[in-house]
């Protein structure tokens, strides 16, 4: 019994053992097609990946070169618009190494280029320039401001015809997006005229002057005070004393600080002279006399003086004088400058007695008064012309003294007085010394040098000057001196 209960249940054991194992193996292998299938999923996964990794990693390299690009860009237009030009230029300069095909390089060229002119670094600011106009066309504003740059740096430079060559383009230039470019017309307009008139283009800078002073709006008061200034004298070079005295009529007499206004004043009296309108004139005159204690007062005095000597100015002329003085009684240096004006205006004149007259009004010692020392020198000349070289001299060495005083002239002007004295060895045998102090010796000094060795027999000397020898030679039969 016990046998057969074994067998039953060795053999249920087998059976069951054999069912067991049958599903273990089972399960291995379905296990196995699982794995193997998440492994061929994971493998793909991954191969899906490797090739989605860089676009993603491009995508976010991008993003931050447009946000280093665009923060570039900004400190560029802040540092220009606050005309801080070396920080533009060095940051234009790194925008353009890493940027050469964004859309801002056009505006980073230009304003890398204004800075240059700004900075006078006219060279690099031409070649910038190239780039900038090779990116736009006709209409585009910034190729307006580019041609008009080109002529800045042409005035700059005073290449003035070349200046007015690129000036002349931008009218038709200011069309499309440039037509509102207000700042370049008027700009445009202002360095043309100046333009022709340092070309010495009187005639034809005027027409602009006179547009630039009927529109003064668009132009800083400095801008217009110049241009009125060159208005004025383009007016006297062609002398069109009508125009400026009508023009100076227009202004009320507050409307100028007093400096310009006595400057141009003087102008315009000169003008009602010329118009023989000498009351007119001689009111002028006596205003700035009124107000201004430096060259313009010497001038205005001297002119007024003249004028009232001449002509009826409701006033006689030693009255006038008189009350003149009376006015400049603490600026005596203008009245010894009035007096030295005059006694050279009769020197020239050849009116040596009325000219010595002036000059020793000139109370002032010649070791304190410029004018007294120029007052002298004339009266030296004024000596030498009588033939009086003897008290000539003695004035002339006085003068040569001073070490402040225009050494070049006391000593042509000694070395013709000294050659004249040739009966005095002495002072005659002084004219190698004193050429030697000429620091620029003219004609005259040259040739009285050469003349001296010539007297002496001095030839070796004299051949040793090539340039005096010669002027000896072709001046020996004329008297020079």
């Amino acid at each position: 019994m016990e046998v057969d209960f074994m067998k039953e249940n060795k053999a249920k054991f087998t059976r069951l053992h054999s069912h067991e194992l049958s599903f273990r193996a089972s399960h291995v292998k379905s296990l196995k097609s699982f794995f193997k299938a998440h492994l061929k999923l994971s493998l793909v996964f991954i191969f899906s990946f490797s090739l989605l990794f860089p676009i993603f990693s491009e995508s976010y390299s991008y993003s931050s070169n447009v946000e280093s690009e665009n923060k570039l860009f900004s400190q560029i237009s802040v540092a220009y618009k606050n005309n801080f030009y070396i920080g533009t230029v060095s940051s234009a300069d790194e925008f353009i190494e890493k940027f050469r095909d964004s859309v801002y390089l056009p505006e980073v060229l230009f304003y890398k280029a204004e800075s240059l002119v700004n900075l006078e670094n006219y060279s690099e600011a031409q070649k910038t320039l190239k780039d900038v106009l090779s990116l736009f066309k006709t209409g585009d504003a910034i190729f307006a401001r580019g041609v008009f740059l080109l002529g800045k740096i042409k005035f700059a430079e005073k290449k003035y015809e070349n200046a007015l060559f690129y000036f002349s383009k931008i009218p038709s230039l200011l069309v499309g997006e440039a037509e509102g470019l207000k700042d370049i017309e008027s700009q445009t307009i202002l360095l043309t005229a100046q333009s022709l008139y340092f070309l010495k283009e009187y005639e034809k800078s005027i027409p602009y002057f006179e547009l630039i002073i009927s529109s003064g709006e668009n132009y800083s008061l400095e801008e217009y005070m110049h241009s009125l200034s060159f208005l004025f004298l383009g007016y006297a070079e062609c002398r069109k004393f009508n125009e400026m005295t009508k023009l100076f009529e227009t202004f009320p007499e507050d409307y100028f600080d007093d400096d310009f206004y006595f400057q141009i004043s003087l102008f315009v009296a000169q003008a009602y002279e010329e118009l023989l309108e000498y009351k007119k004139a001689f009111a002028l005159y006596s205003k700035i006399l009124e107000g201004d204690r430096g060259t313009k007062a010497v001038i205005a005095l001297k002119k007024a003086y003249l004028i009232s000597e001449k002509y009826d100015v409701g006033i006689e002329q030693n009255v006038f004088f008189a009350e003149a003085i009376d006015n400049l009684q603490n600026a005596e240096e203008i009245v010894e400058e009035f007096y030295l004006r005059l006694g050279i205006d009769e020197f020239n004149s050849k009116n040596y007695q009325t000219a010595v007259s002036y000059f020793d009004s000139i109370k002032s010692d010649i070791s304190e008064s410029q004018n007294a020392r120029v007052g002298n020198l004339y009266k030296a000349k004024i000596l030498m012309e009588q033939n009086n070289y003897k008290e000539a001299f003695n004035i002339l060495s006085s003068l040569q003294k001073i070490e402040d005083f225009d050494s070049d002239s006391v000593n042509a002007t000694l070395l013709i007085c000294n050659y004249n004295l040739k009966d005095d060895y002495s002072l005659y045998s002084q004219i190698p010394e004193i050429f030697a102090k000429i620091e620029n010796p003219d004609y005259k000094s040259k040739y009285i040098l050469s003349a001296f060795y010539s007297h002496f027999n001095s030839f070796q000397t004299l051949y040793a000057h090539d340039t005096i020898l010669y002027i000896f030679i072709s001046n020996s039969s004329s008297n020079v001196c």
